[in-house]
């Protein structure tokens, strides 16, 4: 009988290389310290994680999200693990390309947008996106509610 291989449990993966040893909140595998993703601490702003594609045709891959990230897309993101960012954004190629040009050139990019939420498509919000790179080839996305910034811009707008 072969043992199933069982994925380590969320706090024993690096979310930054997929890692699955750590000392010290240090990744075994890429050697860079991660301390904002081992053990996560509270509020931490929802982080997703993309790497190229194993063919290398230039597409990336959603590798996971952090805890934050699966409370943003109500548990969506564990169903979209491992999908490519052509199929999962089809229909915005913009956010296909500034993946692609985070991964290409290593720059970071923020942005500000309407987004509608892959895992729930009647949810649309105003979110600010911070695409940087990471160790390695991976990109981290890291979605801002823009809400309460805009609130607080309209609070402190001149009369």
């Amino acid at each position: 009988m072969v043992a199933e291989h069982a994925e380590p449990p969320l706090a024993e993966i690096c979310l930054v290389c997929g890692g699955s040893e750590w000392l010290h909140r240090v990744c075994r595998d890429c050697g860079q310290v991660h301390s904002e993703f081992a053990p996560e601490p509270l509020g931490l702003e929802p982080l997703f994680v993309w790497r190229p594609t194993p063919d290398g045709d230039g597409d990336l891959e959603l590798v996971r999200g952090n805890r934050a990230g699966i409370v943003f897309t109500r548990g969506g993101i564990e169903r979209m693990r491992g999908k490519r960012a052509t199929e999962m954004y089809a229909d915005e190629p913009a956010i296909v390309e500034a993946l692609r040009h985070v991964a290409a050139t290593r720059d970071v990019l923020v942005e500000h947008r309407r987004y509608r939420m892959r895992s729930a498509p009647d949810d649309e919000r105003d979110v600010a996106v911070v695409l940087r790179p990471g160790c390695r080839d991976l990109v981290f996305v890291v979605v801002l509610d823009a809400a309460p910034a805009q609130r607080d811009r309209e609070l402190h707008a001149p009369a």
